[in-house]
């Protein structure tokens, strides 16, 4: 909002001319009325229609903007204090405007307006020092009033910012706390190209202006290419001669004297290593002088604290409009798209593309300010389309805006130039890897020995980022440097780093995948999830290949490696719930000609794909593609890929309630287990058929195939497997009624799985503890482990447990009464119903009969 505060007590009451419809009336502690727009625009024409309307010697005027926290009156007051203090300082007949008014009217004034900038002033107190400026309307001349009253603030040269700062309110109070520290006289600011580290340090020096009688100095140094003009050019900011020789500090020695001062070097990384050792004489010869420096890399001298400057706060998905412009990154989107386009809001239709956009632009701020400009012409969906080339989509035409921030190319380029021929080869190679790496890594794919210290060197400079994660340090590019460093590559090295990451990432993939299931799934969960970025390219890559070259050797070493890789990663897709994801991969390599795949490699492939589809309750598809692979398996006599699909084909016989023929697979499927001598594999098959003992009501045989099951499980010590025992004995002891030894056992498996980090298994868990709640008669307790089970259920995917958990919902028969629980109940019976799922026969009366309501 705008407040438009006139210097007069209330005379008759009238709107004057000019102040608009919109304008809200309000009255101040002080008597006075104030105007409130919603339009810095409107308040500055209103303001000047009530200079005009007095007949009599115009009153003096304020037009001050900021944050409405609410839509209550009372929230105007700081902002009609902060007017009312301008009054104060003003003379009659004038018209103040706030430094926040004019960044916002600066491009809207009527044609003859100006705005006069009066310069900085501690108006509302002696540490806060403010631009102040006058409205100077059509017709009359500045210059005809005397000065403020309010003293002014120390001198300075800062710009005057001409759009809205936004976010970064930690970095900015963790450099206000370095510059005003005793100790500390040289800052750096270090970031990326456009990570806004010019603009954060002008608006900090501003807020430390006060306390620098010396004053507050601007210097910037990107069009200098001599690192020796440095002296010369803060004396010029200073407004003073420089000095010559040894005496080249000494006029502006002179002339702070013993007064504080703060100078911000802008842009100092093209002048290192040469600017280090002026800087250095700058701080020995002027003892009173902070050093605020912004640069790409360090300039490692001796006291220098650096501070590094991360990208602008991201939107998480799906939040809603208003809570989606309270995040830093779209709000200066916003922002810069109002600036071209006037009319443009956040409203349900564009929320997530807006949300995409920034998280696909990583928080940027000159790749949000960039794309913004383009608001006039393309809506937040079609810039999404146009990101598949953002380095040439990122540009703007401006003139007022320096060459290298004009397109992100640029931006990252800037940087690149100034690193070393071998060290700039070793940059664009890194442009092979997705997310983040190791050191490892780095060393192996880029058969580098030295890429310790070529890392560290490249993190100096910004162009990397670094983050300790598991007791290592890991590297990453933001994407858009990545794929600046990706276009100097040539394709033939392109493919030959692409081989051996290929390589790399596949032995990964085999290391760790083999010890999911076991008894260190944890550790290979973790390992598999740190390169995942890396896995999902190199998939992408084989793909590629695969259809690119289908017939040549290279393009059949592709399509193996990566159905390979998909069948392997299966277990972690369907323990992390992205069966989704590895459904998508494995039918996509499957499409592709299957001339040449090893055998047990393509029977393997489509089990998998056909496991998969059980879980998420395609049950036709999955016994189609378990029975190819049975067969397949038969084909090359593959006696355990034969027992591994019985018993697969088992479960979904048991899903679909079919629970003698789940019995007779399971049973052919143990006698091959038993026979190569498998224990892992026979406990796993007799966990499933407890699984169809239970619902057959053969309690005892199910208990005793339970409990033969866990023995092997604990003896091997593989956890999922003790896991999936545990639940099953748990059931079984709820059923027979002993309600303490269930809850045991599933809380024992609970703690078992969070452990490994299970989220399938705990939403089990979860759901079995929900109804041992429940019929302890503890609904409200049942009712939030239950929704903390669907959850995990609902993101996973799986259709059948989610059915089963809306059932078990509306059972609880709370927070809606018997009707909102007929409505949850009729959901999970049509769903079961879709998917094929067994309705259990002691449900089946109550549940027809609620579904109807």
């Amino acid at each position: 909002v705008s407040l438009v505060l006139a210097g007069e007590r209330p005379g008759p009451t009238r709107r004057p001319r000019g102040e608009g419809s919109g304008a809200v009336r309000v009255r101040t502690g002080s008597g006075r009325h104030v105007a409130v727009h919603t339009s810095a625009g409107d308040a500055l024409r209103a303001a000047v229609h009530r200079h005009r309307d007095r007949e009599e010697t115009a009153p003096g005027i304020a037009v001050h903007s900021g944050d409405l926290p609410s839509s209550r009156t009372a929230d105007l007051e700081p902002l009609v204090r902060h007017a009312e203090k301008m009054l104060e300082a003003g003379a009659a007949g004038r018209i103040l405007v706030s430094e926040a008014t004019a960044v916002l009217v600066r491009h809207d004034l009527d044609p003859g307006d100006q705005l006069v900038d009066l310069g900085l002033y501690h108006v509302r107190d002696g540490r806060t020092a403010e631009r102040v400026f006058e409205l100077v309307p059509a017709g009359s001349r500045a210059g005809e009033h005397p000065p403020l009253s309010a003293p002014p603030a120390p001198r300075t040269n800062l710009p005057t910012a001409t759009n809205r700062f936004f976010g970064r309110i930690e970095e900015s109070a963790r450099l206000r706390r370095r510059l005003a520290a005793d100790g500390d006289r040289l800052v750096t600011l270090l970031g990326t190209g456009g990570a806004g580290k010019t603009r954060l340090s002008l608006e900090v020096a501003r807020t430390l202006l006060p306390g620098c009688a010396g004053g507050v100095w601007f210097v910037p140094l990107a069009d200098l290419t001599d690192a020796g003009r440095i002296a010369e050019a803060v004396t010029r900011a200073v407004g003073i001669p420089p000095g010559r020789g040894r005496d080249l500090w000494k006029p502006l020695a002179a002339s702070l004297g013993e007064r504080r001062a703060l100078v911000l070097l802008d842009n100092v990384e093209h002048l290192l290593p040469d600017a280090s050792a002026i800087v250095r004489e700058m701080l020995e010869e002027l003892p009173t002088v902070r050093l605020l420096a912004t640069s790409r890399r360090p300039l490692q001298i001796t006291g220098e604290q650096v501070l590094e400057l991360e990208p602008l706060e991201l939107p998480r998905p799906h939040l809603a409009p208003d809570a989606l412009a309270e995040i830093e990154s779209v709000a200066l989107f916003v922002d810069r798209a109002q600036a071209v386009r006037p009319d443009f809001r956040i409203g349900a239709r564009n929320a997530e593309a807006i949300a995409l956009l920034c998280r696909r632009l990583e928080g940027i701020p000159l790749a949000l300010e960039l794309a913004a400009s383009r608001s006039q012409v393309l809506t937040p969906s079609r810039m999404l389309q146009r990101l598949e080339a953002r380095l040439d989509f990122l540009t703007t035409r401006r003139r007022d805006v320096a060459r290298r921030h004009r397109a992100m190319r640029s931006a990252i380029d800037w940087s690149a130039r100034l690193l070393p021929a071998d060290l700039r080869r070793f940059f664009c190679k890194l442009s092979v890897f997705r997310g983040d790496w190791s050191i490892e890594a780095a060393e192996e794919i880029l058969r580098e020995p030295l890429a310790l210290d070529l890392l560290e060197q490249l993190r100096e400079v910004s162009l990397l980022q670094g983050e300790e994660r598991d007791g290592e340090i890991r590297f990453r590019m933001l994407e858009m440097v990545r794929e600046f460093a990706e276009e100097q590559t040539t394709e033939r090295e392109r493919n030959r780093l692409g081989q051996a990451h290929r390589a790399f990432f596949l032995d990964l993939v085999r290391s760790e995948g083999a010890k999911l299931g076991g008894r260190d799934q944890k550790e290979g969960l973790a390992g598999l999830e740190r390169d995942l970025d890396n896995v999902r390219a190199v998939l992408d890559r084989c793909l590629a290949a695969s259809r690119d070259r289908p017939a040549t050797a290279a393009g059949r070493r592709a399509r193996s490696d990566g159905l390979e890789i998909a069948q392997r990663m299966s277990l972690f897709w369907t323990i992390r719930g992205l069966e989704r994801e590895g459904i998508a991969r494995l039918e996509a390599f499957l499409a592709l000609p299957r001339e040449g795949i090893p055998p047990p490699l393509l029977a393997g492939a489509i089990y998998q794909l056909g496991t998969l589809a059980s879980h998420q309750s395609e049950d036709r598809r999955s016994v189609s593609l378990l029975e190819e692979s049975l067969e397949l398996y038969r084909g090359i006599g593959d006696r355990e890929g034969i027992a591994r699909a019985l018993n697969s084909l088992g479960v979904v016989a048991s899903n679909r309630a079919e629970e003698d023929e789940a019995i007779r697979l399971y049973e052919q499927s143990l006698a091959i287990y038993r026979e190569l001598g498998e224990e892992r594999f026979v406990a796993q098959v007799l966990t499933n058929l407890g699984v169809c003992e239970m619902r057959r009501k053969e309690l005892a045989t199910a208990r005793r195939y339970y409990e033969e099951s866990l023995a092997i499980k604990r003896r091997i010590g593989t956890p999922r497997d003790v896991a999936t025992a545990l639940n099953g004995l748990g059931n079984i002891s709820e059923t027979q009624g002993d309600l303490e030894a269930s809850r045991r056992y599933h809380e024992e498996c609970l703690a078992l799985c969070r452990e490994i980090g299970d989220d399938r298994l705990v939403a089990f868990c979860l759901a079995n503890l929900s109804n041992l709640e429940a019929r302890a008669d503890r609904p409200g307790k049942a009712f939030g482990l239950l929704r903390e089970s669907l959850s995990t259920l609902d993101r996973i995917g799986d259709r059948r447990m989610v059915a089963t958990a809306l059932k078990m919902m509306g059972d609880l028969r709370i927070r809606g009464g018997a009707a909102w629980a007929a409505r949850i109940l009729g959901a999970a019976v049509r769903w079961l119903e879709e998917i094929g799922g067994p309705i259990p026969e002691r449900d089946r009366p109550s549940l027809e009969e609620r579904k109807r309501a």
